[in-house]
């Protein structure tokens, strides 16, 4: 059994270091041996910390802060003074991870939510590790309820996000998904030449944004979507573009 070592926080968590077994020499004896124990059960400690990053950051999107500023169109130059709001843990997307709405009432966002304290994990050689889970949020843009949420949802994979787009009129919002992920999976299907069996996976997802109903969800069993948006024109449609160059 792996012993109990006491990192650098001050957290104890149980020795992975038992997982990284090394082979010691029965000839070590004295206090060579000791060095060469205590060399190896550094080496363990460094492998063992390495391998719970690796594992805490798999999957793990990144968060930034987002800071909005007042702006007077009639004074373009004036400099930017205290931001009015402050939005922190929202999920960078590669092509638009926070969306005004056309309506002007409305910011859409994906926000990395902490649990509640019962629910971290405390034994870890880099500290508390949460099961973080991830809300696409509807904020008020109007005065009388500037930066409330109005609406929320979980949704999944978070980390394969690339864009969050509202539909012309306001009320829909389209997500676009860019990487083949298990959460993501709708079917299996058999090929009927070969035999073969071929995932097919979500890479659209439409909401309707006055009850964060998902409405719609489009499957592909090969494209990724780099970027996604619906028409200009109500009705119009939705186009995207795929990591293989393809236009649809």
């Amino acid at each position: 059994r792996g012993r109990s070592v006491r990192n650098n926080t001050g957290r104890r968590w149980q020795g992975l270091s038992g997982i990284f077994r090394t082979t010691f020499s029965p000839s070590a004896q004295g206090a060579a041996g000791q060095q060469d124990d205590e060399a190896n059960a550094a080496a363990a400690a460094a492998a063992a910390a390495a391998a719970a990053t690796a594992a805490m950051s798999q999957d793990m999107p990144c968060t930034v802060r987002l800071r909005l500023w007042p702006f007077d169109i009639n004074r373009p130059h004036k400099p930017l003074e205290k931001e009015i709001l402050e939005i922190r843990h929202a999920v960078l997307c590669s092509e638009m991870g926070a969306h005004f709405s056309p309506c002007g009432r409305y910011l859409a966002t994906c926000i990395a939510c902490h649990p509640p304290p019962d629910m971290v994990i405390d034994n870890t050689p880099l500290g508390p590790v949460t099961a973080l889970f991830y809300e696409l949020r509807i904020y008020s843009m109007e005065a009388q309820t500037f930066g409330e949420i109005l609406h929320a949802r979980p949704i999944r994979a978070a980390h394969c996000l690339t864009s969050i787009r509202f539909s012309p009129t306001s009320e829909h919002l389209l997500l676009a998904y860019g990487r083949r992920h298990m959460t993501l999976l709708q079917s299996i299907v058999a090929d009927a030449d070969t035999g073969s069996l071929i995932p097919i996976h979500t890479i659209l997802e439409i909401y309707k944004v006055s009850d964060m109903q998902l409405v719609r969800v489009l499957p592909s069993a090969e494209d990724e979507v780099n970027v996604a948006c619906f028409h200009p024109w109500a009705g119009g449609g939705i186009a995207y573009g795929t990591k293989e160059g393809k236009l649809r």
